[in-house]
């Protein structure tokens, strides 16, 4: 409390004592001189109960005012407590105040050790500390109470009431509590940041031995401008080089001369530094000037601000692959899988399937840096589809050792950085170490093999198309000929036979005559029968009638006329009736005529145009419609365009217009064109959608 809260009474006491004895003394001698006796022992009455009541009332504000400043004090004091006492209790950290035993601890000192606070206060603070650690801590201890110039924050093991051993960051400091010096202690649980910190400085040692021990390949460094800046063993077995040899020479040394002409050396880092990473075969000489194939892995390193710190190259000799595979069989599965697939993507993960090691290959198939993997789970790099089910299968593989699915060449998708699906070829391994089951994927990305296999899709069905085209032309235009020629057989046939039942009506012809006229017009007849058998043959040739929708006939063509849209850069718009448009028709030719018409409309337009396929209902028909962008058709053509003579010249490709308009009448249908110069195309096909197909058959 305030030292001035007990001098102002006293001083204020000490007054009112001197100024009570001046006026008891002097006021008697005042009041004789001016009273009587008998009035001056009233007034001395009185004067004695005014002193009474001054007094108390002096006496009554100077302890009420003390006692509410005590008052103050103490409701500060607990307040300041009670906030101490709440930080205390919320910190994450462990706190606590010693000598030899805990005198206080908080919550988060019962979280570290698992001890409650009661048994805590009756703990000697040492009893926590690992016994490889108390001598020293006590050490530490005594000298930072003596006053020695000791750190005051160091690191040590303690073991909680579970038997766990647990790292802490301890913090010290010394301190006056319940006027005795104490110990103020604070302490972190570092434990976790302590296991991580190994296991990165073993992640890192074991990559380094792996760099520095791997026989089968040449893994070495590259300075910015070419200089070798380290060297491995695997180096000095293939090239014969000793690392005080090379280290400081400039890598073109092991290009054979031929390439250094070219500046194949410089121009393999240059690729390297602006694509990140290139491969390559060719020819390398050893020390002794022998060359051998080598494939060869170029990556650039860049510091985090973008700039080239140099280069890595990896390099294996494939002149030898048989007896390189014979020795790798030698090794361990992992060197194994690395040695056959170094220019593949290779991640190791642990039982709870989080990525271990990743090597270079990761990022130009996934886009992530190798580091940036470390640590995460390797369902980052999965659709969302997949990822369930390879959690499922690490545990089940984990608890009954069984594979249910193949673990050679599947192929699936990966995930890119940027949200894009690669497809891949993968193939996993596994490896056990300290009774811990470990798991090494082979990711390979497979995109020109699909990009092939669409490309060969492709072409079966543009030829499997073209040979439909080629078949449907062949028998249009043998039908159409079959058709002129029996009408040209049939009118010479009808005039002869009209002529010779003239003449042979005559009366003044011969019997000879009229027998040789019957036998004309026998003759004439057996020719229209003829005719007319021939005509039923075409006819019979012609594809049955079948309800179809044709929605579905024009979306079976989109495949392969979008990847002809594609090679012109056109874009193919769709715009097909939400509910089924169904005629009776003749499914193969109406198809042909569809894709006709629309492959013409995307070699019409330009680059970057657009072609438009709708189908919609109207009144009692269903009508296709194709558009295009193109120079559109003169209105001089626009009449001939069914003229075979003219058709030509506006389609190039397909049946026709005349056997695309023969293709549409037999349907019952017809076409209309409707084009104006340098606005485009729209051929507009209507048939009728009540046309049953019992009709069709009459």
């Amino acid at each position: 409390m305030d030292k001035r809260l007990h001098i102002f009474p006293l001083k204020v006491a000490l007054l009112y004592l001197a100024a009570g004895t001046l006026w008891i003394f002097f006021s008697d001698k005042l009041a004789a001189l001016f009273f009587e006796p008998a009035y001056v022992t009233r007034i001395q009455t009185f004067k004695g109960l005014l002193y009474i009541a001054f007094t108390a009332f002096l006496l009554h504000f100077f302890i009420f005012r003390h006692t509410r400043d005590i008052k103050r004090s103490e409701t500060a004091l607990r307040e300041s407590e009670q906030k101490f006492h709440m930080l205390v209790e919320t910190a994450a950290s462990a706190i606590f105040i010693y000598r030899e035993k805990f005198i206080l601890a908080n919550q988060g000192l019962e979280k570290l050790t698992g001890y409650s606070k009661t048994e805590l206060l009756g703990m000697n603070f040492y009893d926590l500390v690992h016994p490889a650690f108390r001598e020293q801590l006590r050490e530490h201890c005594e000298a930072f109470a003596r006053q020695m110039a000791v750190p005051l924050r160091c690191e040590f093991k303690i073991i909680a009431e579970s038997g766990e051993e647990r790292w802490v960051d301890f913090v010290s400091n010394m301190i006056m509590f319940e006027g005795a010096q104490a110990g103020l202690g604070t302490a972190f649980d570092i434990t976790e940041l302590k296991f991580t910190m190994d296991a990165l400085a073993e992640s890192e040692e074991r990559y380094r031995l792996l760099v520095e021990n791997v026989r089968d390949y040449e893994i070495f460094l590259l300075d910015p401008e070419g200089k070798i800046i380290s060297w491995n063993i695997g180096g000095e077995l293939i090239k014969g080089y000793r690392a005080e040899e090379i280290i400081g020479k400039y890598h073109d040394l092991f290009f054979t001369g031929e390439d250094r002409k070219k500046g194949v050396p410089a121009e393999e880092l240059k690729t390297a530094a602006w694509a990140g990473r290139s491969e390559m075969e060719g020819w390398r000489v050893k020390k002794d000037g022998s060359r051998f194939w080598a494939n060869v892995v170029t990556t650039a390193l860049f510091d985090e601000k973008g700039g080239l710190r140099g280069f890595s190259k990896v390099i294996r000799d494939v002149t030898a692959r048989k007896k390189a595979e014979d020795t790798l069989r030698e090794s361990e599965e992992r060197y194994r899988v690395i040695a056959q697939t170094a220019s593949d993507a290779i991640l190791t993960i642990d039982e709870e399937s989080t990525v271990l090691l990743a090597n270079a290959a990761t990022e130009k198939i996934f886009g992530w840096r190798p580091e940036e993997l470390i640590g995460k789970t390797i369902t980052l790099l999965m659709p969302e589809r997949y990822r369930e089910r390879h959690l499922q299968g690490i545990r089940r593989f984990i608890e009954t050792g069984q594979r249910h699915v193949r673990w050679t060449a599947i192929d699936v998708e990966g995930l890119h950085q940027n949200g894009s699906e690669v497809p891949l070829e993968i193939s996993y391994g596994f490896f056990e170490k300290d009774g811990k089951l470990y798991f090494t994927g082979i990711a390979r990305d497979i995109s020109e093999r699909r990009q092939s296999e669409k490309e060969k899709e492709y072409k079966d069905m543009l030829e499997h198309f073209s040979m439909e085209l080629e078949i449907l032309v062949a028998e249009r235009t043998m039908s159409l000929m079959g058709l002129r020629l029996a009408d040209k057989v049939r009118s010479p046939a009808l005039i002869v036979d009209w002529n010779g039942r003239r003449v042979l009506s005559k009366e003044d012809l011969s019997v000879e005559g009229k027998t040789s006229m019957a036998a004309i017009i026998e003759q004439a007849g057996k020719l229209e029968a003829i005719v007319r058998e021939y005509e039923a043959l075409l006819k019979s040739r012609r594809p049955a009638f079948s309800y179809e929708d044709i929605n579905e006939i024009a979306e079976g063509i989109l495949p392969i006329i979008e990847r002809e849209a594609s090679r012109k850069k056109v874009r193919v718009i769709t715009k097909f009736s939400p509910v089924p448009v169904k005629i009776n028709a003749q499914k193969d030719l109406l198809r042909m005529a569809v894709f006709t018409i629309l492959r013409n409309a995307i070699e019409a337009s330009p680059e970057g145009g657009i072609v438009i396929i709708e189908s919609y209902p109207e009144a009692d028909n269903v009508i296709l419609a194709i558009s295009d962008t193109g120079p559109g058709i003169p209105r001089e053509m626009l009449d001939k365009l069914f003229d075979p003579a003219y058709s030509a010249l506006i389609y190039r490709f397909g049946v026709g217009l005349p056997i695309i308009n023969q293709i549409v009448l037999e349907h019952l249908g017809k076409i209309e064109v409707e084009s104006e110069p340098g606005k485009g195309t729209t051929f507009r096909l209507a048939f009728p959608v009540r046309w049953m197909e019992k009709a069709a058959r009459g």
